[in-house]
This record gives C-alpha cells, structure tokens and sequence, in this order.
C-alpha cells in the first residue's frame, strides 16, 4: 500500500466532513490492491424540534464514495453520492464530484439537499476563481447522471449575508456571536438565532430576495419587521453595513460548477 497516498486520502477525507469513519475501511481496500472501489457511510443531522432516537426528527444521509487507481498507481476519490432521506420531503440524491480534493462538504451536500444555498468558491470553463451562492434546483429538469440543476448567484449579484443580517432584529451578546452565525448562513446551516424580543428562530439565506427567511422550531415561517441596524450588537450602533457596490446579475449556472467547487483549504492534494 502506498501510505502516502493512503495518509492524503485521509487528509482530503477529514476535509470534506467525514472525519475518521472511513479510515479503516479505506486502507483494508487499498491493502486489497482495490483498483475501484466504494465506501459507504450515513450521518444524522438532527431538525430544530429534534427528539433523541426518533427518526421523524432526524434528517439522515447516506454516502456512497467512489475511489478509482489512476494510471501513476495513485487512488483518487473522485465523487461521492449523497442520498438524502427526511421527514419533510421525499427522498434527493446528489452525485457531488471531487476535482483536486476540492467540492462540497458532506454538510454543505446535506444542506443543498434540503433546499438551503451555500456560498462556495467555484471556478469557471476558463479556470477562473468567483465565488457564489449555489443552491439545487428541484424544479428544473434532471441530468443524464440524475443530478438536478444548479443554480448560482454570482457574487457580483450583490447579495452579502452580514447586510441581511443587519437588517433584522436579531439579538447578539458578542460581535464574535454574529460573525458565527453569519459563517453558519454562509455555509447553508439552518441557523439558530434569538430575535431582540426574546423568541428562538432558525434562519436561512434566500439569495435571490437578498434576504433571510425566518422559521420557529416547527419551521413554520415566522414574519418579524425588518429594519436596518436593528440587529447590530451594541458595540457597532450606528456603524452602517458596508453597501452593496457590485452591478446585480444573476449567473447562470455553469455547466463544471458540480465538479469544481473548491472550499479553499487544500490545493494539490493527490486524492
């Protein structure tokens, strides 16, 4: 076995969320000679009225990773399939591509699959670096290979998930406490947050709105008036977000988004 390959693939399997599951059973495959191979694991990703050991409020994916030898005799793995099963929508899957260790997390996959968009770092057909926000469209016609369309919100759209948060009522203790719930928004979570009147709701971005949408614990959709500097911590009244100076233009989607999402971590990683 070629343990430096073997160590990489750990390294780039860490990175993309699944942190030491697979470790074991990506070196009995390699120690095999496996030239093909799939390794296969499930996480859970609990819903904001989460009770323990019920499945009707538990998200659960199942990931079928692929892993192929290449002609230098290094094992790459070049895609992963994500098989979303939830109680609030019939069964999505998603084959993510892999392009020099970079792609979508196994989190950010789960939150595509629930509808939410994630701002990545994307590269063109020309291998030019922007970044967007890319969700799924459900709607849209399916691929050959059974993906659905993507859809992106360039970042020249204008949309920046730290102005939307200023506008809304949102109560934070600690500057550091909405730079972490802005990351989270970001990165497709459904994000806790407490309103200034005291209630607990779980927020996601909606690019095209250039907005949030608000939910309680049920994920019924929850209205509050919107006003700019109202969710701002105490330290920063009156500081003005910074304004919106890009042209908006909604991207379409690129046909390599799906297999060129980079998360900026790792560059040249033989995977």
């Amino acid at each position: 076995m070629n343990t430096e390959n073997y160590e990489e693939l750990k390294k780039s399997l860490k990175y993309l969320g699944f942190g030491e599951l697979l470790n074991e059973d990506l070196g009995k495959a390699m120690r095999a000679g496996e030239k093909q191979f799939t390794l296969q694991t499930r996480l859970s990703f609990p819903l904001p009225n989460s009770v323990p050991e019920d499945p009707r409020t538990l998200d659960r994916v199942a990931y079928d990773l692929s892993f192929k030898q290449g002609r230098n005799g290094i094992t790459y793995v070049n895609s992963y399939l994500a098989k979303l099963e939830s109680p609030l929508f019939p069964e999505r899957q998603q084959i993510f591509y892999i392009d020099k260790g970079r792609s979508f997390t196994a989190k950010e996959s789960y939150n595509l699959l629930s509808g939410r968009s994630v701002y990545k770092s994307l590269e063109n057909r020309e291998g030019e670096r922007y970044k967007a926000f890319v969700q799924l469209d459900f709607r849209g016609e399916l691929k050959p290979n059974g993906n659905y369309p993507l859809k992106s919100f360039h970042e020249k759209f204008g949309f920046q998930v730290g102005e939307a948060v200023a506008k809304m009522p949102i109560r934070f203790d600690t500057l550091e406490e909405r730079d972490r719930i802005i990351r989270g928004l970001e990165r497709g979570n459904l994000q806790k947050m407490v309103l200034q009147d005291g209630r607990t709701v779980f927020a996601q971005t909606l690019p095209v709105d250039k907005s949030l949408r608000l939910y309680d614990e049920k994920l019924q959709a929850v209205t509050v008036h919107a006003g700019r500097g109202q969710a701002q911590a105490p330290s920063e009244k009156g500081r003005e977000a910074r304004p919106e100076t890009a042209p908006a233009a909604v991207a379409s989607p690129e046909s390599g988004v799906e297999a060129k999402a980079s998360g900026g971590r790792r560059k040249g990683v033989k995977v």
